[in-house]
């Protein structure tokens, strides 16, 4: 990676057109608890907060040079005068 070489990170989103990559992450942090929890914020008529969690990675499995970490963020919403809580979990490699 050029990134790399010139001494820079990277963080990736993880997608279904990575199967192997997204199964991985999904298995190592399926019961990893939240390391970080944001507080209740309220902004464009909804109550929102984030949830992150990580998890080390072998360089050894990771298909990208440099790999470290999986990471888990997870966004909750209710929106306006709803009760119905909704989330959407998404994965990254760094």
């Amino acid at each position: 990676f050029i990134i790399i070489s010139h001494g820079g990170d990277y963080l990736l989103g993880l997608k279904d057109n990575q199967p192997t990559l997204h199964q991985l992450a999904q298995s190592k942090l399926t019961d990893i608890p939240d390391e970080w929890v944001s507080d209740w914020e309220k902004d464009h008529g909804r109550l929102e907060r984030r949830r992150l969690a990580r998890v080390d990675l072998d360089q050894d499995i990771s298909p990208f040079p440099g790999a470290r970490q999986l990471i888990r963020s997870t966004r909750e919403w209710i929106e306006g005068k709803s009760t119905e809580l909704k989330s959407e979990t998404h994965g990254f490699i760094i």
